[in-house]
C-alpha cells in the first residue's frame, strides 16, 4: 500500500486558538503565563486608544478587519466611498455618540522583561504547533516550574486580535515577528501554505522601540518592592506584542473583568517575583496600576494545610474570631474545651497546629481506596474565613466578638472572593471566578442547603460559599493527574478531580469543626453562667402577677425577669427550629411511605404467585424438544426463578417499610422488651438472611422488663445499629471477611436502668475516629468520601439523641472485646 502523510487544514488554528479559548480573560492570562515561563519578573499590560480623534476617513481594509459590532455601528456615521469609509456631516449628539463607539476601538501591548526570543525559537519552537520544548524542559533558566506545556498558548493571540506584531529582544540582537490571523481563513488551505513574517531588526532594543511607538511614558521604570529603595525595571532582553484589531468590545466593564482576572491570577502574599503591571489610556489615572494581590488581615478564621507524599497532613487552626479577655472562665471547665487544643492558652495563642493522616482525615481504612487518594500527591491550602453581618445584642451577650469591618470584607470577598486553584503560583480557570457557576466548584452551597444547622451545634454547622476565600497550590511535577483541560478551562481527569475535592473538603470539615466546638461550648457556658430554668419560673411569676394586676405594682427586677424569659424562650425555640427542620425532613420520607402504602400492598399482592401463573401458562405452550436446546441463561424456567427471588426480596422490602409506619409505633406505650426483640428478629429476619448476617437475641432476665417508650424511637436506635453492621459486613471496597454475627442482650436492671448490650462481629470502630465517641457526632462518617453515595453521619446521632431524651446512656465499649460493642442503659418503666 501506499504511503500518504496527513495534512492540516488552515482552519485548526482557528480551532485551537479562537474557537478553543472561550473568553478574553483566558487568552491573555494564557500570554501573561508565557511572561512568567521567560523569567521575567513583570508583565505590562497596556491598552491604547486607536482613534484618539475623530477620524475623517477610515480605509476599507482595515474597517472589515473591526469586529462586527463595531461595523455596524460606525456605518452610522460613516459611509462608503471607493475603497474608504467617509465621515458624514454630524451633528453634536451624534459626534459624542461616536466618540463612545470609537473608545472601544483599541490595541493592546503585552511586554514583558524575560529572555527574550532569538529566530531560531521563533523557528523552532514559536512556529511549531504542540511543541514539547515546554514538557522536556519543565523548568526556566531560573528554576521556575513553567506553566505552560501544551505549545498552543501562542494561539490566544488570534482569539485576541485580526493582527499581531512581536518584537523580541535576546542576547542575539532584536526580531520582529508578525502575522495576520486572517490568512489562515480560506477554502481549501493547508497549514503549510500559510506564513508568517521573521525579521531581524539591527541597532535597536527594546527602549528604541517603545520610543518609536510612543510607550516610553506609558511603562512604568520601577516595579513595586518591600524594600526601602525600589527596584528599576531591566529591559535588556524581553518581548513586546502588540495585538490590534481587537476582537471584542473594550468597555469600562471589560477592562474591570479583566482586572479582576489578573488580581486572582497569582497567590494573595505569594510570588513576590513577578508582578503584573495594566493600564487603560483612555483614562487620566495611572496610578493603582499595578495589581494587588493582598487579603485583608482581619479574617475570622482561617485554615493552613498541607498534604505530603506520604499522607500526613499538618493542619493549623487560625482563631481571630474573639476577645480571649472577654470568654467567661466557665468555658475553660467544661470537660471538651480542656482537651488538646482547647485550652485557654491555645485560645490567646490564636492558632492550632497538629497532623492527621490522610486515612484519618477521610476516615478510611480500606488500602486500595486510600492509594486512589493518595495518587494525587502533596498540595496546600491556605483559606480564610470571614463574617458578613453585624452580630446582635443577643449574640453578643453569648459570643465575644472582635471588632470587624463588613463593608470593607464585602469589598473584597466580591472581587477576589471564592476559593481559588494555583498550579506552580498560577491560575487554573475557572475555579472560584466570582459570577460564574464555578464560583462554588466545592458545592459548598449544596452542603448549606442540605443542613442549615447552627454553628452551636458540632459536626452540624457548613460554611457559606460567600464566607470563605483563599488559595490551593498544586505543582505539574508532583500532582499529574490533575493536568488542564486543551483550553484551559479545568482538570481534565474527572476522576481525579472528584477524589481532590473530597480531600479538599474534609480538610473544610475540620476547620467547620474547630468553629462549632468552640462555638457550642461558648452557647453551653452561657446558660450555666445564666440558670435559665431559675429565671423562666421568676419570668412565670411575674408574668402572672401582671396579667392579674394589670401590669401595676410591678418592679425593675420582675420586669427584668419576664425580658430575660423571653429572649430565654428565643433561644429555645431557634434550638428546637433547628431540630425540627432535620426532623421534618425525616418525617416527610416517612409521610410519603405512608401515602403509598396501599399502592404498594397492590403491587406486593400482584406479585405473589404471579412466577407460578407464568409457569402454568407457558406449560401449555412450550415445546419440550426445543426446550432442550435453549441455554440454561434463556431457559423460561430459570428466568422465572429468578423472578421470583426477585420477588421475593421486593415483597419481603415492603412488609418492611410498612411495618416502620404503622401508627402503634407512633404512639407512646409501655414496650415489652422480650416482646419487642423477638419481633425485631422477625422482622430482620429475611433481609440479613440475604446478607449473609445472623441476629441473635439473648434475653438473659426472664422477668418481664418494661419501657415507656414510643416504639418509632427504639426502632430508630435498632434499626441504625443494624443498618451500620450490615453496611461495614458488606462494603463493596472492604468486603468484611469473617463471621457476620449480630448479637443483641437483655442484660437486666440496676439503678433503675435496663441494660442492653449490642455487639457485632465486625472489624469495630474506625481507626479514622480520632476518638470512639465521635461516632456520635452529627455528620461524622466512615463513608463521606465525596462519592455521591457517601453516608449521612447522622445515623448514630440520632441514636444517641434518641437514648438522651429519654434520660438513658450509651457507652462504647470496644476496648475490651472485638467487633463493635455498645452498651445502653434504658430507664425501666415504673
Amino acid at each position: 500500500m501506499a504511503k500518504i502523510p496527513f495534512e492540516v487544514s488552515a482552519r485548526a488554528a482557528r480551532l485551537i486558538g479562537r474557537e478553543n479559548v472561550s473568553s478574553v480573560e483566558g487568552a491573555i492570562t494564557e500570554l501573561v503565563k508565557n511572561t512568567y515561563d521567560a523569567d521575567a519578573t513583570s508583565c505590562i499590560l497596556l491598552l491604547l486608544p486607536v482613534y484618539k480623534n475623530i477620524p475623517e476617513l477610515i480605509k476599507e481594509e482595515d474597517f472589515v478587519q473591526l469586529n462586527e459590532y463595531t461595523q455596524e455601528a460606525l456605518k452610522k456615521y460613516y459611509s462608503k466611498r471607493g475603497e474608504s469609509y467617509v465621515l458624514v456631516a454630524l451633528d453634536e449628539e451624534q459626534r459624542y455618540k461616536l466618540v463612545e463607539i470609537l473608545k472601544e476601538i483599541v490595541e493592546m501591548w503585552i511586554i514583558d522583561n524575560g529572555h527574550g526570543m532569538c529566530s531560531d525559537t521563533i523557528k523552532k519552537n514559536w512556529m511549531v504547533i504542540g511543541t514539547d520544548n515546554k514538557e522536556t524542559s519543565s523548568k526556566s533558566p531560573k528554576r521556575r516550574v513553567v506553566n505552560g506545556a501544551k505549545g498552543i498558548g501562542r494561539f490566544a493571540l488570534d482569539r485576541l486580535g485580526n493582527k499581531c506584531d512581536l518584537f523580541s529582544h535576546s542576547e542575539k540582537g532584536l526580531i520582529h515577528w508578525q502575522a495576520k490571523w486572517s490568512d489562515f481563513e480560506g477554502r481549501g488551505k493547508v497549514l503549510g501554505d500559510v506564513e508568517a513574517d521573521l525579521d531581524s531588526i539591527k541597532d535597536c532594543d527594546l527602549q528604541a522601540l517603545f520610543m518609536k511607538y510612543q510607550l516610553e511614558e506609558l511603562i512604568p521604570l520601577y516595579e513595586p518592592s518591600d524594600k526601602a529603595e525600589s527596584t528599576p525595571i531591566n529591559f535588556s532582553t524581553g518581548t513586546a506584542i502588540n495585538i490590534s484589531f481587537m476582537r471584542d468590545r473594550w468597555t469600562d466593564k471589560s477592562f474591570k473583568i479583566l482586572r479582576r482576572t489578573l488580581s486572582s491570577l497569582i497567590p494573595p502574599k505569594e510570588q513576590k517575583d513577578f508582578n503584573i503591571y495594566l493600564y487603560d489610556a483612555r483614562t487620566d489615572d495611572s496610578s493603582d496600576c499595578w495589581i494587588e494581590r493582598d487579603i485583608p488581615d482581619e479574617c475570622d478564621y482561617s485554615i493552613s494545610a498541607s498534604v505530603d507524599h506520604t499522607g500526613d497532613v499538618l493542619i493549623k487552626i487560625g482563631r481571630h474570631e474573639f476577645d480571649v479577655s472577654q470568654i467567661t472562665p466557665t468555658l475553660f471547665t467544661l470537660d471538651q474545651m480542656k482537651e488538646d487544643g482547647f485550652s485557654k492558652e491555645d485560645l490567646e495563642k490564636g492558632y492550632f497546629s497538629y497532623n492527621k493522616a490522610l486515612s484519618e482525615l477521610l476516615k478510611i481504612d480500606n488500602d486500595e481506596v486510600l492509594a486512589d487518594y493518595m495518587s494525587i500527591g502533596p498540595f496546600s491550602l491556605n483559606l480564610y474565613f470571614f463574617k458578613l453581618k453585624m452580630p446582635t445584642k443577643e449574640n453578643l451577650k453569648r459570643f465575644p466578638y472582635k471588632n470587624y469591618d463588613t463593608k470593607g470584607r464585602a469589598e473584597w470577598l466580591s472581587n477576589s472572593g471564592g476559593i481559588r486553584l494555583y498550579r506552580d503560583n498560577f491560575r487554573v480557570r475557572p475555579y472560584g471566578e466570582p459570577e460564574t457557576h464555578a464560583y462554588d466548584w466545592l458545592l459548598l452551597g449544596q452542603r448549606v442547603a442540605s443542613n442549615p444547622a447552627a454553628v452551636t451545634r458540632i459536626g452540624g454547622w457548613k460554611v457559606a460559599p460567600q464566607n470563605i476565600a483563599g488559595t490551593i497550590n498544586i505543582s505539574k511535577d508532583t500532582n499529574p493527574l490533575l493536568g488542564d483541560q486543551s483550553n484551559r478551562e479545568g482538570i481534565a481527569n474527572p476522576g481525579a478531580f472528584s477524589l481532590f475535592t473530597g480531600i479538599l473538603k474534609a480538610l473544610i470539615n475540620e476547620f467547620e469543626r474547630d468553629r462549632s466546638i468552640i462555638f457550642h461550648h461558648l452557647d453551653q457556658a452561657y446558660k450555666i453562667d445564666n440558670p435559665e430554668e431559675e429565671k423562666k419560673k421568676k419570668g412565670k411569676s411575674a408574668a402572672t402577677k401582671a396579667r392579674f394586676s394589670g401590669g401595676q405594682g410591678m418592679s425593675p427586677e420582675q420586669v427584668l425577669d419576664m425580658a430575660q424569659t423571653i429572649e430565654i424562650n428565643e433561644a429555645e425555640k431557634k434550638e428546637l427550629r433547628d431540630d425540627n427542620q432535620l426532623l421534618r425532613g425525616l418525617a416527610t420520607l416517612g409521610t410519603v411511605l405512608v401515602s403509598f402504602s396501599h399502592e404498594l400492598k397492590q403491587i406486593q399482592a400482584g406479585m405473589n404467585n404471579r412466577t407460578l401463573r407464568m409457569a402454568g401458562a407457558l406449560n401449555k405452550v412450550v415445546d419440550e424438544e426445543k426446550l432442550g436446546q435453549v441455554s440454561q441463561s434463556l431457559n423460561p424456567y430459570n428466568m422465572l426463578e429468578r423472578w421470583q427471588r426477585e420477588d421475593s426480596k421486593v415483597s419481603h422490602w415492603v412488609d418492611f417499610a410498612l411495618s416502620s409506619v404503622k401508627a402503634k409505633k407512633r404512639r407512646r406505650r409501655l414496650i415489652e422488651l422480650n416482646d419487642y426483640f423477638d419481633n425485631l428478629a422477625g422482622h430482620w429476619q429475611n433481609y440479613l438472611k440475604d446478607k449473609k448476617t445472623e441476629l441473635t437475641v439473648n434475653k438473659s432476665v426472664k422477668d418481664e422488663l418494661s419501657v415507656m417508650a414510643h416504639e418509632i424511637d427504639l426502632d430508630s436506635v435498632f434499626f441504625n445499629l443494624i443498618i451500620n453492621s450490615v453496611e461495614i459486613f458488606t462494603n463493596p471496597k472492604a468486603p468484611w471477611i469473617g463471621p457476620r454475627n449480630i448479637t443483641i442482650e437483655v442484660k437486666g436492671v440496676s439503678q433503675g436502668y435496663i441494660t442492653l448490650e449490642y455487639h457485632d462481629s465486625g472489624p469495630g470502630i474506625s481507626k479514622s475516629f480520632r476518638k470512639p465517641e465521635d461516632i456520635f457526632i452529627y455528620g461524622e462518617s466512615t463513608k463521606n468520601t465525596g462519592d455521591d453515595d457517601g453516608g449521612t453521619g447522622i445515623g448514630m446521632w440520632i441514636m444517641k439523641t434518641i437514648v438522651d431524651d429519654y434520660k438513658g446512656k450509651v457507652i462504647i465499649k470496644n476496648s475490651d472485646t472485638k467487633g463493635f460493642h455498645l452498651r445502653i442503659d434504658f430507664p425501666i418503666a415504673e
